[in-house]
């Protein structure tokens, strides 16, 4: 069939009009797919959600290699962490503590560590750093363990040190 001078312009109306439809249907379901159905919408709070952990993440990572207070090995740690609370510095000896998820001493370790420095703790801090031993069964190349055995042979206290990859230094998790 051939087409007429006569037909065109009605020939291109109804094309004009069916390629508008096809684009309204087209743009309707790409807004429904991306933007509109619960699917789309959760992917985003999910995209959102993943963006705030890396950003959370990238923080603490930050953090970490930013830290100085810490010794290369375990021992150094605990050493100079008795040091700061022998000579009454409990703002630096908490320095020597872990990092919570934020990137800062944990609150709770800080916490139990000021009120045993109220409470004249020192002397019974200082003798538990100097009598524990190392404990090769429980540690490994992130963990270090020291324990004060009592009469019995049972663990009295025990100190667990953590590495920070980071900043390639050790870390009191624990007391």
């Amino acid at each position: 069939m051939r087409l007429s001078f006569k037909l065109w312009p009605k020939w291109l109306k109804y094309s004009a009009a069916l390629a508008g439809v096809v684009l309204v249907l087209s743009a309707g379901i790409f807004s429904w797919a991306n933007y509109l159905s619960p699917e789309a919408k959760n992917t985003r709070a999910q995209r959102k959600d993943i963006e705030t952990i890396l950003k959370i993440q990238r923080n603490y990572e930050e953090a970490m290699r930013a830290d100085t207070y810490g010794g290369k090995t375990p021992e150094e740690t605990l050493g100079m962490f008795a040091d700061a609370v022998k000579s009454g510095n409990v703002d630096l000896a908490v320095r020597y503590l872990k990092f919570d998820d934020t990137g800062k001493p944990d609150n709770d370790t800080e916490a139990g560590l000021r009120q045993a420095v109220q409470e004249g703790k020192v002397d019974l801090i200082l003798k538990i750093i100097s009598e524990a031993k190392f404990s090769p069964k429980q540690s490994n190349e992130n963990a270090a363990w020291f324990s004060v055995l009592g009469r019995d042979g049972m663990a009295e206290y025990t100190i667990i040190l953590s590495h920070n990859r980071y900043a390639n230094i050790w870390k009191i998790e624990s007391m």
